[in-house]
């Protein structure tokens, strides 16, 4: 058989020259007569010629990566029956190593037409398959696509069209095929692909273009736009790769959160001018509020300095000032309440010995206190306790605490007031053998319009704010308050803790009781007759010279004619604001004048637009007499 195979001329010489893998079995045993070097580099080995059959690979596989015995073969096919096999074939390699090929085996015959051996002729083909996997994979991915992938050439022709462009856009890919892209392009936005093909044509890729697309129904859909260039294996640019994905949903999101904050801007630009409308009408309603309630005060200052009268007349007088003091105070914790909730509140902080904060929180409800005949126990200690905190907040948290006390504690009863420092914090607590709280009151009592007992508190009196106005105002100087209670008829202990001031002052030094006021010459300009009326007449019995009058230009007349020490103005004139008449009396009359702003605004703010027109006091209607002298008193 050996001697048939040489009767082809020049066989082997032929076999060594060429570049691809071949390799010659004889028939009918199959036994490996010739190969050449590339189809020993393939099959990582140089088998024995003449020694081994088939094939010179270790093992053979199918490419669904099934054992194929070498008797199996397509050579030993052909070997046996003839003809040409064509398939690819995996063969692994002594090291492991497996390679794809694409094996070529034809019979070779004598000249008498017998069967004397196959040639094979195998090449590599794992790049191959490689490719056409990914290129199988991209197919695949290209059509199932939930985005409209679409190619076309440089000149703008669909080259191709996916599942997804066909539901997006209602054309057929047969429908879309070699049409111009343009098809799908609004006619104001046609400039738009020019400037995509002239960017392709440098090579750069377009990501995330938002545009606009019409469809086969003429809809226009807003999609998103990635283009990138495609190129041949000479890296020429050839075309281009549009995904295109539908941003309607997106896109009317978008909408709808842009309606959402407009109508959210518009809502809250009509909450702040709410906001800003009631807290002016708020202060306007105190300001007025205020007005009358001074006159009382101070016509009862004027009664309390005449002759004396019947026992009647002084229970009357005593009953008119109690509700007036009751009255000044809802309408204080009233306005605070709400300047709370809205955040406009502002604090005067300085540093203060609490103890006699507390003293004037007391007397202020002394009488309440005497005429409920309760007994009091005041412990403040003899050290000082200081804080950093608004005095006159302080002495309203205070006064409210001993004013729920006496509320809610019987004829007799008793209220014990503690003051002092533990650890970090000033601790005032204020216990009572009232009515008591139940167990699940003791947290909600403190919320707004809140009641133990309703029934008591309108004959009482008061508006459900105290407590909530009394916690508020401790947080905002970065305390707290909480409320004890064994239950119903047990009484009840408020506890308020507020921080210890860092740095340790003295306690001011006892001042010598202040000398009788001398008599002065005093304006006072205010528009309420009766507030007017009743203050001149309060600042006559103490022995002044009092002119009044009832706008700012005629004051600011009056006071050019009879100049004054003292001035006292209400900031809410009709003519001109007392801001004004102050800056014109400092013009007129200069500095010698002392000017105090009679106002219901009491905000710092407030405070601070007196002081820069010219004011040297800031006073908060309804003023005590007993303090106007004060008032009166200090220097410019």
């Amino acid at each position: 058989m050996t001697d048939r195979l040489a009767e082809i001329p020049d066989l082997k010489a032929l076999i060594a020259q060429l570049p691809v893998a071949l390799c010659v079995c004889e028939a009918p045993s199959g036994l490996i007569r010739l190969y050449n070097r590339r189809a020993a580099e393939l099959w990582g080995r140089q088998p024995a010629s003449g020694q081994e059959r088939f094939c010179g690979a270790s093992r053979l596989f199918l490419t669904n990566g099934t054992y194929l015995p070498h008797a199996q073969t397509p050579m030993a096919e052909v070997l046996l029956s003839g003809g040409e096999r064509n398939e690819d074939l995996v063969i692994e390699r002594p090291d492991g190593s497996r390679v794809t090929i694409r094996v070529n085996v034809a019979a070779l015959r004598d000249a008498h037409g017998h069967i004397v051996g196959a040639l094979n002729a195998f090449h590599d083909v794992s790049e191959r398959r490689l490719t056409d996997a990914d290129a199988a994979r991209l197919a695949s991915i290209v059509v199932s696509a939930e985005d409209a992938i679409i190619g076309k050439s440089l000149d703008g022709h669909i080259t191709s069209w996916n599942r997804a462009a066909e539901l997006m856009f209602g054309y057929t890919a047969a429908e879309a095929l070699e049409k111009p892209i343009t098809m799908i392009i609004p006619p104001e936005r046609l400039q738009e692909e020019k400037i995509i093909i002239d960017r392709l044509s440098r090579g750069e890729s377009i990501m995330h273009f938002e545009t606009e697309r019409l469809t086969k129904d003429e809809r226009r859909i807003p999609i998103s736009l990635t283009v990138s260039p495609i190129r041949d294996r000479h890296g020429c640019i050839i075309g281009a790769s549009k995904v295109a994905r539908d941003i309607s949903d997106r896109k009317r999101l978008e909408h709808e959160r842009e309606e959402l904050l407009a109508r959210e801007r518009v809502a809250r630009a009509e909450a702040e001018a709410a906001s800003q409308t009631k807290d002016e009408f708020l202060a306007m309603l105190a300001h007025e509020l205020r007005n009358p309630v001074g006159a009382i005060v101070n016509a009862l200052a004027v009664v309390d300095a005449t002759t004396e009268q019947a026992p009647q007349h002084g229970r009357a007088r005593a009953v008119i000032r109690r509700q007036t003091q009751q009255l000044a105070r809802l309408l204080d914790d009233l306005l605070d309440m709400a300047r709370i909730t809205s955040g406009r509140i502002e604090l005067e902080r300085e540093h203060i010995d609490m103890r006699p904060i507390v003293q004037e929180a007391l007397e202020t409800e002394r009488q309440r206190i005497e005429q409920k005949r309760q007994h009091v126990t005041l412990a403040l200690g003899t050290h000082p306790v200081m804080v950093v905190a608004d005095p006159s907040r302080l002495r309203q948290m205070i006064g409210n605490l001993v004013n729920n006390a006496s509320k809610y504690t019987p004829l007799d009863g008793s209220i014990s007031i503690t003051l002092a420092a533990e650890g970090d914090n000033a601790v005032l607590r204020v216990l009572d053998n009232g009515v008591g709280i139940p167990p699940t009151r003791l947290e909600t009592i403190f919320d707004l319009f809140e009641q133990v007992n309703p029934s008591l508190a309108r004959t009482e009196g008061g508006l459900g704010i105290g407590l909530t106005l009394v916690r508020r105002l401790a947080k905002l100087h970065g305390g707290e308050v909480h409320a004890r209670s064994d239950g119903a008829g047990r009484g009840a202990e408020f506890i308020v803790r507020l921080p210890l001031a860092h740095e340790t002052m003295q306690p001011p030094v006892g001042l010598a009781p202040a000398a009788p006021l001398a008599p002065r010459r005093i304006l006072v300009i205010e528009d309420n007759r009766d507030g007017r009326e009743m203050l001149a007449t309060v600042l006559r019995l103490s022995g002044h010279e009092v002119f009044a009058a009832a706008t700012g230009k005629d004051g600011i007349e009056m006071a050019q004619w009879h100049p004054p020490a003292v001035v006292m103005v209400d900031i809410g004139l009709p003519d001109i604001d007392g801001y004004e008449v102050a800056r014109r009396l400092r013009e007129t009359i200069g500095d010698t004048v002392r000017l105090i702003a009679l106002t219901g605004y009491g905000q710092a703010r407030d405070r601070a637009r007196s002081q820069q027109a010219g004011f040297n006091a800031h006073v908060i209607k309804p003023v005590d007499p007993s303090k106007l002298a004060e008032v009166i008193r200090q220097p410019r």
